[in-house]
């Protein structure tokens, strides 16, 4: 049983891994108290790591002591496809995602009824039918000091392109859109190794990071002259899941980044620069290129920019996403800034562009860690 906290794991098992990769702690669980010690650490650290669980005793039920730690909740979605196989998506709270929602209890709905439901409101179909059950969900996360573990139940229906689509307004949706899945299938590149996320840096967060900073640059370079990108800030929770070894298709980056965030750069003071700093180190990390800097006690420490010490007096450029640039993720210190470019460049447009200019130079994605953030003792 896998279930998800934002862009981490939990695996729930009934016994140890053979092999458990780099990014995974594994821990044998011999009560339900020991499990929730271990549970608020995984939350408080912010999914520093994915988590591998099993019982230390066989006799100790691992499923239902961890569905004891939490309020439970049953929902349901569907995967949505057209006579010309297109995929249908909805746009809310800032990214694009599959028409889901939580079942009525009161109504006693069973999966399959509030899948339907939910697909015709938030969408406005009216003509749809299941065709398949899908594998479910698990993900769980905190509402008004409650630990939520969510079920959602996925089903493949069938839809058509002849009805108009009305998104759900009252619901924060702005817009549904038919997708062609055969566009997702293009091979970009390819890449030597998978890259995880993780912190304090990884082989994922540094990648992006380095490749956002390098077409900021060409970004410059073409319409801002007179600018040179010093900084990037890519943020571990906007990348939702590893860069596969081999292959990479355009598929694959819309998994990595489903959200429809646009590149903005921003102007900021070196004294501000330092406190966002401490805001990443108090996070445990996040994806940077162009700055290296330790972190002790949630603090960031010795920061230098291009190699060279911070200088509270100086201005640098920061590029990032508009949503952390907007104050996103606790990143408050960047949302006062009034010197900033919205280049009205999409995140994933550029990663996109960038991995296909990469295979068609015929070279492989191969990338190592570098100690550009690092912890200070």
């Amino acid at each position: 049983m896998k279930i998800f906290l934002d862009e981490n794991f939990i695996q729930l098992a009934e016994k140890a891994p053979a092999d458990p990769p780099d990014n995974m702690e594994v821990r044998a669980c011999w009560s339900t108290a020991e499990l929730e010690v271990i549970l608020d650490r995984f939350e408080r650290d912010g999914g520093r790591f994915n988590l591998y669980l099993y019982p230390a005793d066989e006799q100790y039920k691992l499923e239902e002591g961890f569905a004891s730690l939490f309020k439970y909740i049953n929902a349901a979605g569907g995967i949505v496809t057209n006579e010309m196989g297109e995929m249908l998506f909805i746009y809310r709270w800032g990214k694009w995602d599959l028409p889901k929602g939580k079942l009525h209890k009161k109504r006693s709905e069973s999966p399959e009824e509030g899948a339907v439901r939910e697909v015709m409101e938030e969408t406005g179909l009216t003509r749809i039918s299941i065709t398949k059950e899908l594998i479910p969900t698990f993900h769980i996360y905190s509402q008004e000091g409650k630990r939520i573990l969510k079920k959602t139940w996925w089903y493949l229906m069938s839809g058509s392109r002849s009805e108009q689509l009305k998104p759900q307004a009252d619901e924060d949706i702005t817009e549904a859109k038919w997708v062609d899945p055969k566009d997702m299938g293009e091979v970009l590149c390819i890449s030597k190794v998978p890259l995880f996320g993780g912190r304090p840096e990884s082989l994922l967060t540094n990648f992006c990071a380095d490749l956002l900073r390098n077409e900021s640059d060409s970004i410059c370079l073409k319409h801002y002259p007179e600018i040179r990108i010093d900084v990037a800030m890519v943020n571990r929770g906007g990348l939702r899941v590893p860069i596969p070894k081999g292959e990479i298709k355009v598929q694959d980056v819309f998994e990595l980044m489903p959200f429809e965030n646009e590149v903005v750069f921003l102007k900021i003071k070196g004294t501000d620069l330092r406190r966002f700093i401490d805001h990443m180190a108090s996070r445990g990390g996040e994806g940077v290129s162009g700055m290296r800097f330790g972190i002790k006690e949630m603090k960031g420490i010795d920061p230098e920019i291009q190699g060279k010490p911070l200088d509270d007096s100086k201005n640098y450029w920061l590029v990032t996403s508009d949503y952390i640039a907007n104050g996103g993720d606790g990143s408050g210190i960047l949302q006062g800034i009034p010197d900033r470019i919205a280049t009205g460049v999409r995140f994933r447009d550029l990663f996109i562009d960038h991995l296909r200019k990469i295979g068609r130079k015929g070279k492989v994605i191969d990338v190592k860690t570098d100690g550009r953030i690092y912890d200070a003792k």
